[in-house]
């Protein structure tokens, strides 16, 4: 059922892959910011635990935001060198609602600024394609998930992609964990 899933999602992943890679490629030269959303700037696993919600939308409208990380983000928003992007992987329905949360916690962006892909794994594939060595980015994501049960786990095997991609782009490329995201957090 998993491949058959994978399967009618490609064209889909597809066309987000090339829409991302224009994006990236339209920077101009700046620094790029590729900000994950949910436990890393707004403080969602919490709101998991609740069951008041009619459906999930209506869950990511109440958000928390961190607010180390908004500072942190506004910060480097305020540098005309810099160029953020909000990476998520969240339901492509909840585009609408994920651009009125950023816009309500103080980030007016326009719609290119908001990437949603499907899952953790389709990140890491979408910064695989990327020419890394042409372009300067900072990667900030926890890659966690499960909070909400008790015990958090990572995604392991893209947290390694991801580390090999920061050895390898040494000087182009730089992730930003989930201990550095707790420490800018002040968790």
């Amino acid at each position: 059922m998993q491949q058959l899933k994978e399967f009618l999602a490609f064209p889909f992943k597809i066309i987000l892959l090339l829409r991302f890679k224009k994006l990236i490629k339209n920077a101009n030269n700046k620094n790029i910011f590729l900000v994950d959303i949910d436990n890393t700037l707004a403080d969602s696993w919490h709101s998991l635990k609740l069951n008041i919600w009619e459906n999930e939308n209506d869950r990511l409208q109440y958000l928390a935001v961190f607010i180390g990380m908004k500072t942190y983000i506004q910060q480097l928003m305020a540098n005309e060198n810099n160029h953020i992007i909000f990476f998520t992987a969240r339901s492509l329905f909840s585009r609408k609602v994920t651009m009125q949360w950023l816009n309500n916690v103080g980030f007016t962006i326009n719609h290119n600024q908001l990437v949603i892909t499907r899952n953790a794994a389709w990140k890491v594939d979408f910064i695989n394609s990327l020419e890394l060595n042409k372009c300067n980015i900072t990667y900030i994501d926890d890659l966690s998930h499960k909070h909400e049960k008790g015990k958090v786990e990572f995604f392991e095997n893209e947290i390694k992609s991801i580390d090999d991609l920061q050895k390898k782009f040494s000087n182009n490329f730089k992730y930003i964990n989930a201990k550095e995201i707790n420490v800018i957090n002040g968790l």
